[in-house]
């Protein structure tokens, strides 16, 4: 079964801020100006916690980031 995926081909995350991207109100994005809350991250782990699960950003060797959401099996 082919699993969707929330995969981007932008520059991706530095490596020193990928660390900080599930903090609440952390933001890497004041560069576009674009105003973001940088929230999305926080509220995701949070629920994925919450379920079981576990969040993490796979880095890609040419460019972009890949995160992947892993949840339970339910029983």
């Amino acid at each position: 079964m082919d699993r969707p995926r929330s995969t981007d081909d932008g520059p991706g995350i530095p490596a020193p801020l990928r660390d900080r991207v599930f903090e609440p109100f952390f933001k890497a994005d004041n560069a576009r100006g674009d105003g973001g809350f940088g929230l999305g991250l926080s509220i995701a782990k949070d629920i994925v916690k919450r379920d079981g699960g576990h969040i993490a950003l796979l880095d890609r060797e040419t460019a972009g980031l890949t995160v992947r959401i892993m949840l339970p099996a339910a029983s």
